[in-house]
């Protein structure tokens, strides 16, 4: 089942706007965002709607070894993971320093989805947004946090840590290093693992936003991928 994200396309190029993708007109689990609606030249490689997008074919699986294969089977066979499977030793240890920030740190998961989640709207990587908005529902970010992280400075559902970490994913994202008010904000509140664990999802999601939107990898159902 292939999602619909809300492109419109004219003879000038792609307007920007992205809202909540659709099957079959519904719309997808998860929250997505709606970018600046200014115009870019399209690439050669684009497709018109209705069609697959990635920019080259995803890796033929059947053609790939066996750690490959279960690594895929492991994380459902997410189009990200089948177009990274065409390098399989560096697909393997991005998943193993992507399982490692999810699932062995001691950063407080819902900071950390936040401030993922921010990322991936910052790099407008919607593919990436809307997973990781399911994932932080699961680990206890709330949908009224959810659907304030585009504009979070004026929403009131963020605590002071949750908002250090916020403007230090902002400056992160946005400059070459977080500004030293910035900087000292976040570390008063979290003990020095928390914050490079932090500092390395941010930079893995950064990471992770730009090879999406590099490949141009092809939005799925949120519940088939998380």
């Amino acid at each position: 089942m292939e999602v619909v994200p809300n492109f419109r396309f004219n003879q000038n190029g792609r307007e920007a706007r992205l809202r909540t993708p659709t099957v079959a007109g519904v719309p997808v689990a998860g929250y997505c965002f709606e970018r600046n609606p200014q115009k870019t030249a399209l690439p050669q490689t684009e497709k018109p709607l209705g069609r697959t997008m990635a920019r080259i074919d995803y890796c033929d699986t059947s053609k790939s070894n066996e750690r490959t294969r279960e690594i895929l089977g492991k994380n459902r066979n997410a189009n990200i993971f089948r177009m990274m499977a065409h390098s399989p030793s560096y697909f393997e240890q991005y998943c193993r320093l992507g399982g490692a920030i999810r699932h062995r740190g001691e950063l407080d998961p819902v900071v950390r989805e936040l401030a993922i989640t921010r990322t991936g709207i910052l790099c407008e990587a919607p593919y990436e947004v809307v997973a990781h908005k399911r994932i932080g529902k699961n680990v206890g970010v709330t949908d009224e946090q959810n659907e304030a992280l585009e504009d979070w400075k004026s929403a009131t559902c963020f605590n002071e840590l949750q908002r250090a970490a916020l403007a230090f994913t902002d400056e992160i994202v946005k400059l070459r290093r977080p500004t030293d008010a910035t900087f000292n904000a976040i570390a008063s509140r979290l003990t020095p693992a928390a914050l490079v664990e932090l500092q390395l999802s941010v930079g893995f999601y950064i990471m992770t936003s730009k090879f999406l939107e590099t490949f141009a990898i092809d939005m799925q159902p949120v519940t088939e991928v998380v």
